[in-house]
This record gives C-alpha cells, sequence and structure tokens, in this order.
C-alpha cells in the first residue's frame, strides 16, 4: 500500500493549554511519511516551550506575528510539500489511527482528491454528537447548504496548486469560502466520504465558534452574497470590526460547473428554514419568499411547505 506523504499544518496563538495534546494526537499515530508544521502567531503563553519539546519530530515551526489563522495557513501552505494537505486548530484532535484510515481511502480512490471523515464534537465534560459534512447527490444542493466540518477534510496538495491560497480577507469563514470554491472548480464527483471518525472539535470557552458567533455569521452571509451577486437581498450583516468589508473577487474560479442560480435557489430555502428555527422570523420570510419550487431540478415542494409552516408557525 502506498504511503504518500501528509503534510498537517497546525496554526497556532496561546493554545498552550491545549497543543500538546493536539500534537500528540498527530506524532502518536506514528506514520512513517508525515510533515508536521507548526505556525504560530507570536505566543505569549507557552505554547513555543512545548513545541520546542517535540521540534525534533516536527518538519518545521516558526513563531512571529501575523495577521490570523488564513494567513497561518496560507505559511504553512508554503512550506508544506505533502501529496495529502489539511490544517488542524490547536485545541483540536486526530483521532486513532486517523492517518491510515486517509491512506486507505487515498488508495482506494485513486481519482479522488478531497478525502472526508466524521467529527466528534466534545467539550471538557462530555462528547457532544458526531457529524459529518452533507453532501447531497445534487452539488447545487450541497453548495447551498454549505455545512462542513474542515478539520476531518484531507485534500490532495493539486487542489491548492489549482484553486489557490486560504482567502485572508476571511478570519472565519476561511474553510467555508475555500469548500466553495472547490464545489465551483471540482463538484462532487472526486469526493471520498467515510464513516470512520478522523477528527475529535473542541469547545472550550476562549474557542472562536463559542465566543465569536456573529463574526461567523456576518463572514459566512457576506460570503455567500458575494458569490450571489445579491444585491437585491438585503442581508442582515452584523458588525464587525475583525471581519472584511469587502471580498477579493479574484480568488473566485472565473468559470463554475455549477448552476449557481441553483445553488442560490437551495441557500434561500436553507436560510429560511434556519432563520425560522432560531425565530427570526422577518428574515426567515425575506429568504423563503425569494425561493423558486418549480426550478428545474429543485424538487423540494416538501420541504419548502415545511420551511413556510415554520414560518407561519413562529409568527403565531
Amino acid at each position: 500500500m502506498l504511503k504518500p506523504q501528509i503534510s498537517i499544518i497546525i496554526p497556532t496563538k496561546n493554545q498552550g493549554q491545549f497543543i500538546e495534546e493536539t500534537i500528540l494526537s498527530i506524532l502518536d499515530q506514528n506514520y512513517p511519511n508525515l510533515q508536521l508544521i507548526i505556525i504560530d502567531g507570536n505566543s505569549s503563553d507557552n505554547t513555543t516551550e512545548i513545541i520546542k519539546k517535540y521540534e525534533k519530530q516536527i518538519s518545521y515551526w516558526e513563531s512571529k506575528s501575523d495577521s490570523g489563522q488564513s494567513e497561518a495557513i496560507n505559511r504553512g501552505l508554503e512550506t508544506c510539500t505533502g501529496e495529502i494537505v489539511n490544517w488542524i486548530n490547536s485545541d483540536d484532535k486526530l483521532n486513532k489511527n486517523a492517518l491510515n484510515e486517509i491512506v486507505e481511502c487515498y488508495n482506494k480512490s485513486p481519482q479522488a482528491n478531497l478525502f472526508v471523515g466524521q467529527t466528534i464534537f466534545f467539550d471538557e465534560t462530555r462528547e457532544i454528537q458526531k457529524s459529518g459534512p452533507i453532501i447531497f447527490s445534487s452539488p447545487e444542493k450541497t453548495f447551498g447548504f454549505g455545512q462542513i466540518n474542515q478539520p476531518a477534510m484531507f485534500y490532495k496538495r493539486e487542489v491548492f496548486e489549482k484553486i489557490g491560497k486560504i482567502n485572508e480577507d476571511f478570519h472565519f469563514c476561511m474553510d467555508l469560502d475555500f469548500w466553495l470554491r472547490y464545489l465551483m472548480t471540482y463538484s462532487t464527483n472526486k469526493i471520498s466520504i467515510t464513516e470512520n471518525v478522523w477528527i475529535y472539535f473542541r469547545f472550550h470557552n476562549n474557542s472562536k465558534t463559542v465566543t465569536d458567533k456573529p463574526q461567523f455569521e456576518y463572514e459566512k452571509e457576506l460570503l455567500y452574497k458575494h458569490i450571489f451577486n445579491a444585491s437585491n437581498l438585503k442581508y442582515k450583516l452584523l458588525n464587525s470590526s475583525e471581519s472584511p468589508s469587502k471580498i477579493n473577487q479574484s480568488v473566485f474560479p472565473e468559470k463554475s460547473l455549477l448552476d449557481i442560480k441553483l445553488c442560490r435557489n437551495y441557500h434561500y430555502l436553507w436560510r429560511a428554514d434556519e432563520l425560522s428555527i432560531n425565530r427570526r422570523k422577518k428574515d426567515a420570510f425575506r429568504f423563503w419568499k425569494r425561493v423558486n419550487p418549480v426550478k428545474p431540478g429543485f424538487g423540494e415542494w416538501k420541504r419548502y411547505l415545511a420551511v413556510f409552516k415554520n414560518i407561519i408557525n413562529v409568527f403565531k
């Protein structure tokens, strides 16, 4: 069985309380062709002390100021040489034997350029849930719903060479941005999915996922609004001094394999559903009324009506 080089980038800053567990979860895999790269944003805690403890087993590391996680990932990408590439947050960890399972997928699906496993979300007291990316038979529906678990998504390096680097305009949704660019470039024909758990994703009081939900929402809506050129739809964009006011358009492919209008239709339906569940009735209705339920290929009458029912119930 081929043992391709796997490059794993750990972008980090002031995660000394977690990063050792992350590093060991990778090194303890004992994978013979591993390239571990750590890009630290000039931490002021004990992060670099922990990195130095394992530096003989680390292929490359540095510690200097940067503009955030996206720049750190890109600096890692500039260094990596592996056939398979991913980045993992310094408070998450690999599941046991994950790298060998990734390589099994690699060898079984030579046509694939993206290998996707499952994620266990956990906090300091319990495992919360198991989850994987939502990938439908329709690539447009996959695009519109846009739900991924990036740490469990390992790309061939050729994908980065074709699509480009991480968009440094984003500080929270850089992984979603890259995923949507992937779908526009490759559709869903080159994805290999397993039910095996590859990643444990940690929730804690200082994680961005917990503390910065408004910024995530802002960037996500800004991203979709830009792709759909939805100037006629007044998204309720939340103000954030840490998020971009505009996006560098040059990072997106000039042509898409997907029907972007159909992607938009699915996305509006999903947003209406999500917002109605969160009891944001006016926002939910604004998205729902722009959905075209008879658009060719849509075929989601039951869901369309169910979302409308949810919205009506919120108004009661």
